[in-house]
């Protein structure tokens, strides 16, 4: 079980512009899009529309930064549906039907059963600044003096963060364009939109609160002089944004206030993938996240240690020493066309990881919830995921 300041482990300096710094300087931006229901659209309609989120990942996603695809599903609705009771009715059998349904509406409002999603993508920008990453004599040291381990945040100078913040502006407007190219609404995440969503995925509990629009903090002190005379301590963005308690004492949930948090994760490789696969990850029956993160590999990399991995296989079938191998010869065999078709189509390698949280505040049904989650991940060619253990969060 883990103690500690939970402010301390959030990454989060500051919001400006719709962006946010995290504290090792590193950038990252958000846009909300809508997605059109799979049902409607023809199979030239999602096969282009899987070539324009390839493309996306190529083109939009630079090497070495990460794109995070995160669904918020939670009870709510009904005031989208507002509009549609309010619609006239001429004949008095649709009016009967219209209002059989709204009052079948209120009723699964009310059971927490009616829910709604949001949609958000957020993609990182830049390198962490020199100063701010592991310093091995000082993680030695920070064995005996553990305040050591404590890497400050590394400021910029006006014009580098105003170049930041512009490449930032730049990579939104891209993203929001190529999403609506998709025939999708997009739009961009501003400095508001970005923190009610954190205050949202940090505090589920509170999930339906509006916040005030959100200000940056004026004037910093250094920490010393905070830890010592709490009042002249302005609110920062992190105490802003967590407002409940954390207790991982428990090792397959993790408490958030009054709210338990279950999470399914990705642990192995899909057998293979196909378009529309993670609908059926959608569905959580309640509050809850689906998060998806691809993180652009470096292509050279990927390339070579796939090449000397179909050379290594070759090596071992070819061997007039070692006794024949099957697998080998087939791994051989498979790494070959595999790498035949990456060069032939151009298409790029990513490191992929998933997860589902599943939040509620009665173990019972949050129990009942996980257990027909874990059944749809088993649609999942090669059932890849797993609830998991709190220290792997």
């Amino acid at each position: 079980m883990k103690k500690g300041n939970l402010l301390s482990e959030l990454p989060f300096w500051e919001v400006l512009d719709g962006t946010v710094i995290t504290q090792n300087g590193v950038a990252e931006i958000g846009i909300k899009f809508g997605p059109l229901p799979s049902l409607t659209q023809s199979e030239d309609d999602l096969e282009r529309l899987k070539r324009g989120l390839q493309s996306i990942l190529r083109e939009l996603v630079p090497q070495g930064e990460r794109l995070r695809l995160m669904v918020h599903c939670r009870p709510g609705g009904l005031n989208t549906l507002e509009a549609y009771r309010s619609g006239s009715v001429q004949h008095p059998a649709l009016e009967l039907l219209s209002r059989s349904r709204f009052e079948l509406y209120e009723r699964l409002h009310r059971q927490g059963k009616l829910l709604e999603w949001d949609f958000f993508v957020t993609l990182t920008l830049g390198k962490p600044r020199f100063g701010t990453g592991p310093f091995l004599p000082l993680l030695a040291l920070s064995r005996i003096f553990p305040s050591l381990a404590q890497r400050p945040f590394v400021t910029f100078a006006e014009d580098e963060l105003l170049e930041l913040l512009e490449d930032a502006r730049s990579q939104r407007a891209a993203l929001v364009a190529a999403f609506k190219n998709l025939g999708w609404r997009a739009e961009a995440m501003g400095s508001d939109d970005i923190t009610r969503a954190i205050f949202r995925y940090l505090n589920p509990e509170f999930h339906a609160v509006n916040l005030p629009a959100y200000e940056p903090t004026p004037h910093r002190y250094p920490e010393p002089e905070t830890t010592r005379d709490h009042r002249i301590a302005p609110s920062s963005l992190r105490s802003r944004l967590a407002k409940v308690d954390v207790d991982n004492g428990d090792r397959h949930q993790l408490w958030l206030g009054s709210s338990v948090v279950r999470i399914l994760a990705m642990h192995s490789r899909p057998d293979q993938t196909a378009m529309g696969m993670a609908d059926s990850l959608l569905a959580m029956n309640g509050h809850g996240w689906y998060v998806c993160d691809f993180v652009h590999s470096d292509q050279t990399r990927t390339t070579d240690a796939l090449k000397d991995q179909e050379r290594t296989y070759r090596g071992v079938v070819q061997s007039a020493v070692q006794l024949f191998d099957s697998n080998a010869k087939v791994a051989s065999e498979e790494l070959q066309a595999f790498n035949e078709t990456i060069t032939r189509s151009g298409e790029h390698a990513y490191t992929v990881a998933a997860q589902i949280h599943l939040v509620g505040q009665d173990e019972v049904q949050l129990a009942e919830r996980v257990s027909a989650a874990i059944s749809r991940t088993s649609a999942v060619p090669g059932s890849p995921f797993k609830l998991c253990a709190y220290n792997t969060w």
